[in-house]
């Protein structure tokens, strides 16, 4: 029979979907005549993508198993269990495609497509932040991962300092301008001046017009670097358990937290207790809050 969807089920945060666009511009290109369908936490993720025919959440299965899974050939091996990602630190993006068994085309930029309204209605909410002629930054300081997508309950993941983050805006208030992603089960920052905080927009697809409308971002391994990756913008990653190998891009400025056993995650699902460490998280909490400003500064304001 031939098989006309090729439908790809993608697990994991928004970070992990975004970055999954890469390889779906690998897929399309292996496969030019098969129609692709995704289905993820995040399906605002592949709106408008010229390489996908339909995007489906999760919790959405109207039409996703008549019209296209009883016709078509599912691919859903997560590529976190690849010995390949978890040993050699290949990209995730090349991850995924050898999880799907198809070629790596070595481009493991992400692509977001925004459409005309969201961009003008972000840029437009921001507005006030841009006219000073400061730089803007996007600051994403904690990386949570949804065990459920629905839960307000906070699990630790490994990769949060938000002292160091307070500490690091506080200095640098007076020269940009600092716009926070935050869920609103996540800890507060003593927020300084100069700064909007945004907590949880109507959709995530919102975090993407923020991102794109600002001079970059500064965060956690977690989803806006890929984001700012898609749009080609500069970040600044602060990075604790996970590998900057596989998960980062050469072209933003990645600080690398200092332990004998990094990294040690990234592969496995979120336990209910959160990630547990031999070092109290000895590699994140080793970034000191003079090498996030410097690095900031560097990127920002030279």
């Amino acid at each position: 029979m031939n098989r006309d969807f090729l439908v790809c089920f993608i697990e994991g945060g928004l970070g992990k979907v975004v970055a999954a666009t890469a390889a779906i511009r690998c897929l399309k290109k292996a496969n030019p005549d098969k129609k692709i369908v995704t289905v993820s936490g995040y399906p605002e993720v592949f709106d408008r993508n010229p390489n996908v025919h339909r995007t489906f959440g999760f919790n959405e299965n109207k039409y996703l198993y008549g019209d296209y899974v009883k016709n078509g050939t599912i691919l859903e091996r997560d590529p976190y269990h690849l010995d390949s990602y978890r040993f050699d630190e290949v990209p995730l993006a090349q991850a995924y495609c050898e999880s799907w068994g198809i070629a790596f085309d070595g481009n493991k930029k992400p692509e977001l497509f925004l459409d005309d309204a969201l961009m003008a209605i972000t840029a437009k909410e921001i507005k006030d932040l841009k006219a000073s002629n400061l730089p803007v930054a996007v600051v994403q300081y904690m990386g949570r991962s949804p065990m459920d997508q629905q839960s307000k309950t906070f699990i630790p993941t490994g990769r949060e300092n938000a002292d160091l983050f307070q500490k690091a805006l506080t200095k640098l208030c007076g020269k940009m301008k600092f716009i926070i992603m935050k869920l609103p089960e996540e800890p507060k920052l003593a927020i300084p001046k100069n700064t909007v905080v945004l907590q949880n927009p109507v959709h995530f697809a919102r975090w993407f017009g923020y991102i794109y409308n600002s001079d970059g971002v500064i965060t956690v391994d977690s989803c806006s670097h890929h984001i700012a990756a898609a749009f080609k913008k500069p970040g600044v990653v602060c990075w604790g358990r996970t590998s900057s190998k596989s998960l980062g891009y050469e072209e933003q400025t990645n600080i690398l937290g200092e332990c004998e056993e990094r990294p040690c995650g990234g592969f496995m699902k979120v336990p209910a207790h959160g990630w547990g460490c031999n070092h109290n998280f000895k590699c994140i909490k080793s970034i000191t809050v003079d090498m996030l400003v410097d690095s900031i500064e560097q990127t920002f304001l030279k």
